[in-house]
């Protein structure tokens, strides 16, 4: 197999969707005897072992993995994931702190302030539940973020407290993500409802309408309290290049620079067309788990339906990540990674 050629520089991030982490851990305990996922696999191991490639987990990981009801099961996945993702967390979409860091990118971009960007492809990164809640981010200066994140609850604490009974602390967390999740679905359906005689176009506006006022106005507001900057003269540097008679696909082409909000939408829009696909749960899952991590990692595995409506909208090419549904596919790019 022919090696594909990288352009970034190790380490590598791969998202693996909770059924590929399913299709590994069968691989490591013996219940899938498929050679080639066993070498795949392996490589996998040893490029974590390098420091070559991380494979973190993020909050829906941990919600799937709480639905399984068997415990013999539960905690031999969990062992597998703790293993493999040398307790690396990723931060949630959808969190103030990750959102306002986006959104705080790009109007200091726009600025000239270039001193002031943060790299998230780093800080979505990290350990516990200081990174998995994106509170990290909040944090500047001089302060010692590792001994705060060391300070926090650790991936194998929360495993282990799935594990538990009483589930102590992830009861709240996950109780309230299963809570917000159909709530989101219902509002979902029923834009989708509400316009479904109206055209596609006039459904797109209308959530886009809806997040710029339920969430970018608000945000917008925040900086300018925090650092004293004019609303108006603000918005007139971030949306200049805007035409006043402009197509649709012009203006929702502005989102590119707002990379995670961008591809939510893309996943959303994409998974909204009636007649086309059944909106369910799992979609919400799935959509809130690549919002991150197809615009911020190098590799993706997950599901055939979000990979297509990710390629289709261009998402690959616009950041640069390869984006992939099986897991063999990996292997020519574990092998470009193990070479340098």
């Amino acid at each position: 197999m022919s090696i594909i050629e990288i352009k970034k520089d190790p380490p590598y991030i791969l998202h693996l969707d909770q059924n590929k982490w399913i299709e590994l851990a069968n691989i490591y305990y013996k219940s899938n005897l498929d050679e080639n996922k066993k070498e795949i696999l392996l490589k996998i191991d040893k490029l974590v072992d390098l420091g070559k490639l991380i494979v973190p987990i993020n909050h829906i990981h941990i919600m799937e993995l709480s639905k399984i009801t068997d415990s013999d099961r539960r905690k031999s996945l969990s062992d597998f994931m703790l293993r493999i993702s040398k307790e690396h967390v990723c931060t949630a979409y959808l969190l103030d702190p990750f959102l306002d860091a986006e959104l705080n990118n790009y109007i200091n971009s726009k600025r000239g302030e270039t001193n002031n960007i943060i790299n998230l492809r780093e800080k979505i990164l990290g350990f516990g539940m200081l990174t998995l809640m994106g509170r990290h981010i909040e944090y500047k200066g001089n302060v010692d973020i590792t001994q705060l994140i060391n300070k926090t609850i650790g991936l194998k604490k929360i495993f282990d407290d799935l594990l538990d009974s009483e589930r102590g602390f992830m009861m709240q967390f996950e109780d309230g993500i299963r809570r917000s999740l159909p709530r989101i679905n219902e509002g979902i359906q029923h834009d989708i409802d509400a316009t479904k005689n109206k055209g596609k176009v006039f459904r797109k506006r209308l959530i886009l309408a809806k997040y710029i006022y339920q969430f970018l106005i608000p945000k917008i507001k925040n900086y300018c309290d925090k650092t004293g900057f004019n609303e108006g003269e603000l918005c007139k540097i971030l949306f200049n290049d805007l035409k006043q008679e402009q197509s649709w696909e012009e203006f929702f082409a502005f989102f590119k620079n707002l990379p995670s909000t961008y591809t939510f939408f893309c996943l959303e829009d994409g998974s909204t067309t009636p007649g086309q696909h059944q909106r369910n749960e799992n979609d919400s899952y799935d959509i809130h788990s690549l919002t991150l991590s197809i615009p911020y990692f190098d590799f993706v595995v997950a599901e055939r339906f979000f990979i297509s409506v990710a390629k289709r909208r261009h998402l690959d090419r616009l950041y640069k990540t390869t984006l992939l549904t099986k897991i063999e596919d990996l292997e020519p790019y574990l092998d470009n990674i193990m070479i340098q």
